[in-house]
């Protein structure tokens, strides 16, 4: 009877913990995942610069700054996801559910651009060599930012594909050493935005 009794006990304990992780399943795909911040201690223990990447409402995804080439940086994640970036910008991706490819970006940068018009690739549907326009259409100083920077300056651009009717905005954080340490930027019609946070290592 005792072992009965305590064997009804562990299955509804099991029970329980099933219907939590459910739960907490549910919760986190209807209002998304909470934010994790990186702590100062975080950040002194990485060897290495990183990035934290958040597609809609999914959870956050670290990776690590691969290499550097030619301004453009190249980030992968622990499943060999890779993005790259140049200024900030995500000028190529791979693993993502929709990727991306610009051309002739190399004149981006948030703090001295007022427009630029690069060629757009996407994987799927298939597109390509089409024409994005991007426009600054507001700046704003001394924004407090992470708890990693601080004193930022914010800039807003428009990104508009004429040929298929599409328009997003994205947005840039500048630290005082003109790099980008936050970007909001919505790459594709079919995939919410991305949010990125830049961890130096310098």
């Amino acid at each position: 009877m005792i072992r009965r009794i305590c064997l009804c006990l562990l299955i509804l304990q099991g029970c329980a913990s099933a219907f939590d992780d459910i739960f907490l399943v549910v919760k986190n795909q209807t209002l998304g995942y909470p934010n994790q911040e990186i702590t100062n201690v975080e950040y002194n223990q990485s060897e290495f610069s990183f990035m934290t990447l958040k597609v809609g409402r999914n959870a956050k995804v670290k990776l690590i700054l691969n290499s550097v080439e030619q301004g453009v940086y190249e980030w992968v994640s622990s499943d060999l996801n890779t993005i790259y970036t140049y200024n900030g910008l995500i000028v190529k991706s791979s693993g993502l559910p929709h990727n991306i490819a610009l051309r002739n970006y190399q004149n981006f940068s948030p703090n001295t651009s007022t427009q630029f018009s690069p060629s757009l690739e996407f994987d799927e549907p298939l597109l390509v060599g089409v024409i994005a326009n991007f426009n600054l259409i507001g700046s704003s100083g001394l924004i407090e930012g992470n708890n990693i920077y601080k004193n930022l300056d914010a800039f807003t651009f428009s990104r508009e594909v004429g040929s298929i009717g599409w328009k997003s905005n994205d947005v840039y954080w500048v630290n005082n050493n003109n790099l980008v340490v936050y970007a909001l930027q919505e790459v594709h019609p079919y995939m919410p935005p991305i949010e990125i946070e830049y961890f130096y290592k310098f």
